[in-house]
Protein backbone atom coordinates (compact mmCIF):
# COMPACT_ATOMS: atom_id res chain seq x y z
CA UNK A 1 0.00 0.00 0.00
CA UNK A 2 1.42 3.27 -0.68
CA UNK A 3 -0.38 6.62 -0.06
CA UNK A 4 -0.56 8.81 -3.34
CA UNK A 5 0.26 12.38 -2.18
CA UNK A 6 1.71 13.73 -6.02
CA UNK A 7 -2.35 14.69 -6.32
CA UNK A 8 -3.37 18.20 -5.55
CA UNK A 9 -6.65 19.05 -4.42
CA UNK A 10 -8.39 19.53 -7.40
CA UNK A 11 -6.99 16.47 -9.37
CA UNK A 12 -8.35 14.59 -5.67
CA UNK A 13 -11.64 16.53 -6.28
CA UNK A 14 -11.95 15.79 -10.04
CA UNK A 15 -11.86 11.85 -8.63
CA UNK A 16 -14.36 11.95 -6.26
CA UNK A 17 -16.75 13.35 -8.31
CA UNK A 18 -16.46 11.12 -10.54
CA UNK A 19 -17.83 8.44 -7.83
CA UNK A 20 -21.30 7.40 -7.03
CA UNK A 21 -20.99 7.50 -3.23
CA UNK A 22 -19.89 11.23 -3.51
CA UNK A 23 -22.34 12.31 -5.85
CA UNK A 24 -24.76 14.24 -3.33
CA UNK A 25 -21.85 15.89 -1.62
CA UNK A 26 -21.56 19.39 -3.00
CA UNK A 27 -18.06 21.14 -4.54
CA UNK A 28 -17.44 22.75 -0.82
CA UNK A 29 -18.47 19.56 0.77
CA UNK A 30 -15.83 17.61 -1.06
CA UNK A 31 -12.89 20.31 -0.86
CA UNK A 32 -13.48 20.56 3.07
CA UNK A 33 -13.47 16.67 3.25
CA UNK A 34 -10.03 16.49 1.47
CA UNK A 35 -8.70 18.94 3.66
CA UNK A 36 -9.47 17.11 6.75
CA UNK A 37 -7.38 14.17 6.04
CA UNK A 38 -8.51 11.64 4.05
CA UNK A 39 -6.00 9.34 2.13
CA UNK A 40 -6.29 8.60 -1.58
CA UNK A 41 -3.99 5.12 -1.51
CA UNK A 42 -3.15 2.35 -4.58
CA UNK A 43 -2.59 -1.08 -3.94
CA UNK A 44 -1.29 -3.52 -6.34
CA UNK A 45 -2.82 -6.81 -6.97
CA UNK A 46 -3.08 -9.02 -4.27
CA UNK A 47 -2.72 -7.07 -1.10
CA UNK A 48 -5.01 -7.35 1.56
CA UNK A 49 -6.67 -4.01 2.48
CA UNK A 50 -7.92 -5.45 5.52
CA UNK A 51 -8.18 -8.12 7.32
CA UNK A 52 -10.76 -10.34 9.43
CA UNK A 53 -10.29 -9.73 13.24
CA UNK A 54 -8.42 -6.66 12.93
CA UNK A 55 -9.34 -4.37 15.66
CA UNK A 56 -7.07 -0.97 15.19
CA UNK A 57 -8.26 -0.34 12.00
CA UNK A 58 -11.28 1.88 11.71
CA UNK A 59 -11.63 3.44 8.53
CA UNK A 60 -14.30 3.50 6.09
CA UNK A 61 -12.92 2.53 2.09
CA UNK A 62 -14.28 3.91 -0.78
CA UNK A 63 -13.19 2.22 -4.06
CA UNK A 64 -12.08 4.87 -6.58
CA UNK A 65 -10.66 1.93 -9.48
CA UNK A 66 -10.09 -1.32 -9.28
CA UNK A 67 -11.52 -4.70 -8.36
CA UNK A 68 -11.46 -6.25 -5.26
CA UNK A 69 -12.95 -9.29 -3.15
CA UNK A 70 -14.35 -9.41 0.27
CA UNK A 71 -13.78 -12.83 2.29
CA UNK A 72 -15.01 -13.91 5.31
CA UNK A 73 -12.86 -16.88 7.06
CA UNK A 74 -11.89 -19.02 3.71
CA UNK A 75 -14.70 -18.13 1.37
CA UNK A 76 -14.99 -15.67 -0.98
CA UNK A 77 -18.83 -13.63 -0.61
CA UNK A 78 -18.45 -10.50 -3.29
CA UNK A 79 -16.46 -8.81 -5.43
CA UNK A 80 -16.43 -5.12 -5.20
CA UNK A 81 -15.14 -2.54 -7.51
CA UNK A 82 -15.66 1.18 -8.06
CA UNK A 83 -17.91 2.96 -6.09
CA UNK A 84 -18.49 0.77 -3.55
CA UNK A 85 -17.48 0.97 -0.45
CA UNK A 86 -16.42 -1.62 2.37
CA UNK A 87 -15.07 -1.04 6.36
CA UNK A 88 -18.59 0.53 7.23
CA UNK A 89 -19.44 -1.98 10.10
CA UNK A 90 -16.10 -0.73 12.37
CA UNK A 91 -16.33 2.76 10.84
CA UNK A 92 -19.83 3.24 12.12
CA UNK A 93 -19.12 0.70 15.55
CA UNK A 94 -15.24 -0.05 17.03
CA UNK A 95 -15.12 -3.59 16.71
CA UNK A 96 -12.75 -5.81 14.91
CA UNK A 97 -13.34 -6.13 11.02
CA UNK A 98 -15.95 -8.60 10.02
CA UNK A 99 -14.37 -9.83 6.66
CA UNK A 100 -11.23 -9.00 4.52
CA UNK A 101 -10.72 -7.30 0.73
CA UNK A 102 -8.03 -8.26 -1.23
CA UNK A 103 -7.24 -6.18 -4.42
CA UNK A 104 -7.48 -8.45 -7.26
CA UNK A 105 -5.90 -5.78 -9.53
CA UNK A 106 -4.39 -2.66 -9.13
CA UNK A 107 -6.80 -0.06 -7.08
CA UNK A 108 -7.16 3.32 -5.68
CA UNK A 109 -8.98 3.99 -2.59
CA UNK A 110 -10.59 6.68 -0.22
CA UNK A 111 -9.37 5.94 3.15
CA UNK A 112 -11.78 7.76 5.88
CA UNK A 113 -10.85 7.54 9.57
CA UNK A 114 -13.20 7.49 12.01
CA UNK A 115 -12.17 10.36 13.54
CA UNK A 116 -11.94 12.56 10.86
CA UNK A 117 -15.51 12.23 10.50
CA UNK A 118 -15.68 14.32 13.22
CA UNK A 119 -13.91 17.59 12.07
CA UNK A 120 -16.34 17.36 8.54
CA UNK A 121 -19.31 20.02 8.35
CA UNK A 122 -22.60 18.22 9.34
CA UNK A 123 -24.29 18.42 6.47
CA UNK A 124 -21.08 16.10 4.64
CA UNK A 125 -21.73 13.85 7.88
CA UNK A 126 -25.09 13.06 7.38
CA UNK A 127 -24.71 12.50 3.53
CA UNK A 128 -22.23 9.98 4.74
CA UNK A 129 -24.48 8.17 6.80
CA UNK A 130 -27.26 8.62 4.74
CA UNK A 131 -25.24 6.73 1.76
CA UNK A 132 -24.05 4.03 4.98
CA UNK A 133 -27.59 3.36 5.82
CA UNK A 134 -28.78 2.62 2.07
CA UNK A 135 -25.55 0.54 2.13
CA UNK A 136 -26.60 -1.62 5.10
CA UNK A 137 -30.46 -1.60 4.55
CA UNK A 138 -29.30 -2.83 1.26
CA UNK A 139 -27.49 -6.02 2.52
CA UNK A 140 -29.87 -6.48 5.22
CA UNK A 141 -32.65 -6.81 2.29
CA UNK A 142 -30.26 -9.14 0.26
CA UNK A 143 -29.73 -11.21 3.66
CA UNK A 144 -33.11 -11.79 4.24
CA UNK A 145 -34.39 -12.53 0.04
CA UNK A 146 -31.75 -15.35 0.66
CA UNK A 147 -33.32 -16.38 3.82
CA UNK A 148 -31.06 -15.60 6.42
CA UNK A 149 -32.13 -13.72 9.34
CA UNK A 150 -31.58 -10.26 9.89
CA UNK A 151 -29.64 -8.88 13.09
CA UNK A 152 -31.62 -7.03 15.30
CA UNK A 153 -29.33 -3.97 16.64
CA UNK A 154 -28.99 -3.82 21.00
CA UNK A 155 -29.68 -0.60 21.01
CA UNK A 156 -26.06 1.10 21.64
CA UNK A 157 -25.80 4.50 20.33
CA UNK A 158 -23.22 4.49 17.11
CA UNK A 159 -21.45 7.55 17.35
CA UNK A 160 -19.51 6.90 21.11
Amino acid sequence: MQVIEHLSREQQHEILSKVGFFRRFSDDEKKIMLMHGPELLAFKEGEWVIREGDDEDNSLYVVLNGMLSVWHGEDMVADIGRGHCFGEVAFLRPMPRTGSVRCESKSVIFRLKRDHMNRLPVTAREKIKDNLIAILLNRVTQSVQAGRPAEVPDGEDLWQ
